[in-house]
């Protein structure tokens, strides 16, 4: 009895994992959230999709290809398609074409307006207009009348366009499972461009140290044992103390020896607790006092900041001064 049990959560474990694909052509944003960071929008073909993107991140008339899960339906909508994870494929149709060239053209200084690119599209078919920019710009300055340069210009910058495209999957294939927002990703492309997977896999807890959406400890930490990196790198055991700092049982500032038994617990080996806290000072992270009887006390920065501007608000409320150093 006890191991069928364990049977069937594993199979609900698996199923709740498990994504499908659902290919389709963007419409338009039906809902987005106040920060911009989610979006429930529509397909051509009706079908609704809702995950975190930015709104900017589609064109309408171009084909993406969402990897997510039908999600049951709500209201007058029906049924939902909720993506983790998206790519675009390359444009086809005349629409489709257009406003991809006018997204990622516009205000490039390439000389190809809506006048160039139809005339482009009569003249190719809108399926190959977008391979010519990028691997013919002689042929595009010939045929358009523009510069050389112009012409190089526009071919470059499709072709980085192409490079976020291979680093957006590289992304996708490193987060899958570990519940990163799409959010996450185009965070890391805006950040590090074409060379972001590289940054993230060299060091997942870049994402932690700039706020990015999506990337708390647990979460950073998972994937960065998962690539098995360093342990015991000093970088690690300052952020490890931090999370020990903010997530403890509620209180603001602990003692110096319990963070280093937490510390060691969590490292295992070659532990610079010193070293962590110097590091953890420089870089704000932390704050540190020593009592009447010189003992050590460490604290969030943060927690520390507040905890200090409470008081001097009683402080001022009660007409006398408390100082506490952060």
């Amino acid at each position: 009895m006890i191991a069928s049990k364990g049977k069937a959560a594993a199979v609900e474990r698996d199923n709740q994992r498990r994504t499908e694909e659902l290919s389709g052509v963007f419409e338009s944003i039906r809902w987005q959230s106040a920060d911009g960071t989610f979006i429930i929008a529509t397909l051509q073909s009706g079908q609704s999709i809702k995950g975190n993107a930015r709104p900017a991140s589609f064109i309408r008339g171009c084909e993406y290809v969402f990897s997510g899960k039908w999600m049951p339906g709500q209201g007058k909508f029906g049924p939902t398609f909720q993506f983790q994870n998206y790519r675009a494929k390359d444009p086809v149709t005349p629409e489709a074409v257009s406003g991809y060239l006018d997204k990622h053209l516009a205000g490039s200084g390439a000389g190809i307006g809506p006048v160039g690119i139809r005339k482009m599209i009569a003249q190719y078919g809108a399926a190959n207009v977008v391979a010519i920019i990028k691997t013919k710009p002689k042929d595009v300055a010939a045929f358009l009348g523009l510069t050389s340069e112009k012409a190089e210009l526009a071919s470059e910058t499709l072709r980085k366009i192409e490079k976020f495209e291979n680093t957006r999957m590289m992304l996708t294939q490193l987060f899958n499972g570990r519940g990163f927002p799409q959010a996450t990703i185009e965070a890391c492309i805006d950040t590090f461009g074409v060379n972001a997977y590289d940054a993230i896999k060299r060091d997942p807890f870049t994402m932690l140290v700039r706020g990015f959406h999506g990337c708390g400890f647990l979460r950073v930490n998972a994937l960065y044992e998962s690539l098995g990196l360093p342990m015991a790198r000093l970088k690690r055991q300052v952020i490890c103390l931090w999370w020990l700092l903010t997530e403890g049982n509620g209180s603001v500032w602990y003692e110096a020896e319990w963070c280093r038994q937490e510390l060691s617990r969590m490292i295992s080996t070659d532990v610079k607790f010193s070293k962590a806290i110097k590091m953890g000072l420089r870089a704000k992270w932390l704050s540190s006092e020593r009592d009447d009887e010189k003992k050590l006390w460490l604290a969030a920065r943060s927690h520390a900041a507040c905890e200090a501007e409470l008081a001097d608000a009683i402080a001022e409320f009660l007409g006398g001064s408390v100082l506490i150093t952060v």
